[in-house]
């Protein structure tokens, strides 16, 4: 299936700022993940172990829901940033093929419209009407009735947008590093302050797609210290070494 790729960008976008919000980050991020590293919501022990499904997955598909499933995030949305929303989420809808509700879906589009053409022919009025609270009410009232008739099938396509945003975050190192230290200064194990943070993931034998991904990403080298770890630990791969092999002799790797 393929991805409706505005979406996709735009989920990543949306996730940035929100990961540099400390209200969302202290709260709302807090709170949900620290279910799952209490065992209370599946996949239990999120943090303790390597998962195919694992942290960034999870933070993804937690993003989809809120970009394309709760009100909340429309009902901030105000003018031209509606109108916006509203063309991508019609044009997911179409590239997807959920149209359980297609006479709605046409509507809306008949309306969006009208707001663009209206641009062209009295400027003035076109920010009357798409600044409106009359206009506001209407886009949201469709958006809202549309989640509601394909909520089922917009589920559905949930994990495959999850599974791209986790893709996107992995091959950025340096944001992978900035969400790893923003999970231990949130503290989900309950660590404060000066607080030596939990080892939650224990050093089990880590998988083998695990490894090759990593290396992948960072082209064999040590992300710390550039050495090509790929040739020096030919004999026992140590990808994740602690101690830089710059500062070490390698062969007793």
């Amino acid at each position: 299936m393929n991805l409706c790729r505005p979406i996709a960008l735009k989920l990543h976008a949306y996730g940035l700022g929100l990961l540099h919000d400390p209200n969302w980050t202290g709260m709302e991020l807090f709170d949900r993940f620290k279910r799952f590293y209490r065992g209370q919501q599946k996949p239990q022990g999120l943090f303790l172990k390597p998962s195919k499904e694992g942290f960034l997955y999870q933070l993804g598909l937690w993003l989809y829901q809120r970009y394309m499933l709760m009100d909340d995030y429309r009902e901030k949305l105000k003018g031209e940033y509606l109108a916006w929303y509203a063309e991508d989420f019609i044009s997911f809808l179409i590239a997807h093929g959920i149209s359980e509700d297609a006479s709605r879906i046409s509507k809306l589009r008949d309306i969006l419209k009208s707001i663009c053409d209206l641009y062209s022919e009295d400027e003035e009025a076109y920010w009357g009407l798409i600044e409106s609270h009359r206009c506001r009410r209407t886009i949201q009232d469709h958006l809202g009735k549309l989640v509601a008739s394909n909520r089922k099938a917009l589920e559905k396509v949930g994990p495959l947008y999850a599974a791209n945003y986790a893709d996107r975050v992995f091959h950025d190192r340096e944001l992978c590093d900035f969400i790893a230290n923003l999970i231990v200064t949130v503290g989900f194990d309950g660590t404060t302050g000066d607080e030596e943070p939990t080892k939650w993931i224990r050093r089990p034998r880590l998988p083998e797609r695990l490894k090759r991904a990593v290396l992948a990403r960072d082209r064999g080298k040590c992300a710390l210290c550039g050495t090509d770890i790929a040739i020096e630990l030919k004999a026992c791969l140590n990808f994740d070494h602690i101690v830089p092999l710059s500062k070490v002799d390698a062969t007793i790797w």
